[in-house]
């Protein structure tokens, strides 16, 4: 019997909590506390189950005797059993665990994180998928609802649900604790963080993959083959690893970190003009990493995961303009450069450039000058441009001037901006480029202008149906002194157009032939019935099918009535506000869809509130994102965001693809 005693005694003195639990005088509504309501073990929940214990007074009425004999409990399970019952408050009756202290917000400082964090999709948190599909069970589908949850049936209430036990509950408030710590900092949080969100959770065998094919190790981003080989496994089955994985975190993080990386993504690129450099994200605040690899392993996840609006360029800048938009950048960089006196300093090119062209990435820049443009550098100045014809710097220094111009006197500015080595008949070289370059309008003898600043009458339709007419009347050759003075004998205004432009445009025009000097005649086999213009002819095939078409679908259908190149219909449609692009290379009329005036209000409304609340311009891409991660329109067109802006008096466009508030932009002005 000793022995027993003394065993049992030194079975106690191993319990510290136990000795505080016999010094502890607790009221009564302590006594009825629930056991169950415990932040416990399964093991030690079903010791207390077994012993018929259900309340904290029937814990304590038990002896330690048989406290220690309890099934399944040892030293570890009472210890606990005992910490669990000393957490319980006495003053509020609420178990003092962080979980429940973080989920019911009250403070006027954590409000908004609370109304944000309610909103969260548990699918969107990186849980396990058992968790998941245990509160998906029971109907709990948002954190709002797990809070609810266990505000109105206590913590206990999560015990009793389906495959969740200890470990889950410990993952479900470590991950509401680390958003809301986020939310409370004010997504202070950087790129390096919301990567391993993003990859937290991955299996290792994806994780691997993934990081060897993006390059997030080494910056170096491998082909299918080489990932493949390296694991001894077929290219397509890479291929589907990688597809798989990133329609995952699309779906999963759309609204959390990969959501507030693409928006610091759209900044960037709003500032630097559409195409950003590694280097470029490594200087702002919120991109910088101790590991520029990571960004290389960004710039290639949001390519592979957002396809239609992102792209890498020359292999280490990622952009989201498309071609058209590119080539319009490389010739604005040009005409900036030729601004520049050669030969000047190196830096000094560059700043001249990017103080003429804005917030531009300068390793594009540099990049571009150098391996598209070939600029000649000699000993850090910089000679010329490379590539350039005599057309182009014909047009350069043409462009200056808003008057007309004498050959010799483009001659000679040619010769003193690009010191021009000397050639034999200099002069007429310059002189047959002016007449062969469609660029350039003859308006008097030896005298040129750039066609895009020569002035065309508003009524030149009318003219050309006149001088048309007149010709086919004559059935002969004439020229276009007696086509002016016919001209003015009808009252049609001809503007500032003589002899020398009249015959330029009307040649420009289908159907007419140009002889010597002023003569003009009319080809035989011209058209007689009237031409529409694009937008006319794709509007009637769309209108016709009354249904989205595809770009190939509404190109065959015009051709067989007109000669335009399918490149040009999809142009037209690209650029047209009119025609609503409503997935991949496929274009519709509002008519065609439904539900069109809600779906025009409510982006009406989120871009509004978004830019009054971000005070800077939004992009459309980030518009139907938003809209369709939260589910408010889930199945949102991919343009409709692009035509509602475009054709809404309270929007002005920026820049292709980013809009602002009109008064915002009436106030800057």
């Amino acid at each position: 019997m000793r022995k027993r005693l003394n065993s049992l005694k030194n079975k106690v003195d191993q319990i510290p909590s136990l000795k505080t639990l016999n010094q502890t005088l607790f009221t009564k509504d302590v006594l009825n506390v629930l056991l169950e309501e415990l932040d416990l073990s399964i093991r030690a929940r079903n010791a207390l189950a077994n012993a018929g214990l259900k309340t904290v007074d029937d814990f304590l009425a038990l002896p330690h005797h048989k406290l220690l004999s309890l099934r399944n409990a040892g030293i570890t399970t009472i210890e606990e059993i005992c910490k669990g019952v000393l957490a319980i408050d006495p003053n509020n009756m609420r178990i003092q665990t962080s979980m429940e202290d973080k989920l019911l917000l009250e403070s006027d400082e954590e409000r908004s994180a609370k109304a944000h964090l309610n909103n969260i999709n548990i699918r969107e948190l990186p849980l396990s998928v058992r968790l998941i599909n245990a509160l998906e069970k029971a109907n709990l589908m948002t954190v709002g609802e797990v809070q609810f949850f266990i505000a109105s049936n206590g913590l206990s209430a999560l015990w009793k649900l389906k495959n969740v036990g200890r470990k889950s509950i410990t993952e479900y408030k470590d991950t509401i604790n680390q958003q809301l710590e986020k939310l409370l900092k004010g997504y202070s949080y950087n790129i390096k963080s919301a990567l391993d969100e993003i990859l937290a959770g991955t299996p290792q065998n994806v994780l691997e993959v993934i990081k060897d094919r993006f390059g997030f190790d080494t910056g170096k981003w491998k082909t299918l083959e080489a990932t493949a080989k390296k694991r001894g496994c077929t290219r397509e089955r890479i291929r589907q690893i990688a597809d798989k994985w990133l329609e995952r975190i699309v779906r999963v993080h759309r609204n959390s970190s990969l959501g507030t990386i693409l928006e610091n993504l759209e900044r960037m690129m709003l500032n630097y003009k559409g195409i950003v450099s590694v280097i470029d994200l490594y200087q702002d605040s919120f991109f910088k990493s101790e590991n520029r690899r990571e960004l290389s392993f960004l710039f290639k996840l949001v390519s592979e995961g957002y396809p239609a609006r992102y792209k890498i360029v020359d292999e280490h800048f990622l952009t989201n303009l498309d071609n058209e938009e590119i080539e319009a950048m490389h010739r604005d960089i040009k005409e900036a450069a030729l601004e520049c006196g050669f030969p000047i300093d190196e830096e000094d090119f560059y700043s001249c450039i990017a103080a003429s062209l804005g917030n531009i990435s300068q390793g594009y820049l540099a990049h571009h000058l150098i391996t598209r443009e070939h600029i000649e550098i000699i000993k850090g100045e910089v000679i010329s441009l490379g590539r350039l014809t005599y057309c182009d710097r014909i047009e350069f220094i043409m462009n200056r001037f808003n008057k007309p111009m004498h050959f010799e006197e483009i001659a000679r500015l040619y010769k003193n901006q690009f010191n021009e080595p000397e050639v034999q008949d200099f002069l007429r070289v310059i002189y047959s480029k002016l007449n062969c370059d469609k660029r350039f309008i003859i308006v008097g003898v030896g005298t040129y202008m750039l066609r895009s600043k020569f002035i065309v009458p508003s009524n030149m339709n009318q003219i050309v149906s006149a001088c048309r007419k007149r010709l086919r009347e004559l059935s002969a050759i004439s020229d276009t002194k007696f086509l002016l003075l016919n001209l003015k004998q009808l009252n049609v205004d001809t503007g500032n157009l003589n002899e020398y432009s009249l015959k330029h445009l009307l040649l420009e025009h289908g159907g007419f032939v140009g002889y010597l000097k002023f003569q003009i005649g009319i080809d035989e086999f011209e058209e007689k019935c009237e031409r529409k213009d694009m937008f006319q002819v794709v509007y009637e095939v769309l209108d016709k099918a009354n249904a989205p078409l595809t770009v190939r679908q509404i190109w065959k259908e015009i051709r067989k009535r007109y000669g335009y190149p399918e490149s040009a219909v999809s142009q037209k449609l690209h650029d047209t506000p009119e025609f609503i692009k409503v997935r991949r290379a496929t274009y519709a009329l509002k008519k065609h869809l439904q539900d069109y005036d809600n779906m025009f209000h409510e982006i009406e409304r989120f871009v509004k509130e978004w830019i009054a609340a971000k005070q800077r311009p939004i992009s459309t891409f980030l518009v139907t994102e938003a809209l369709r991660g939260a589910e408010i329109i889930p199945h949102l067109p991919d343009g409709l965001a692009e035509h509602v802006l475009s054709l809404h008096p309270g929007f002005i466009k920026v820049r292709r693809g980013y809009f602002d508030l009109a008064d915002n932009v009436k106030v800057q002005i």
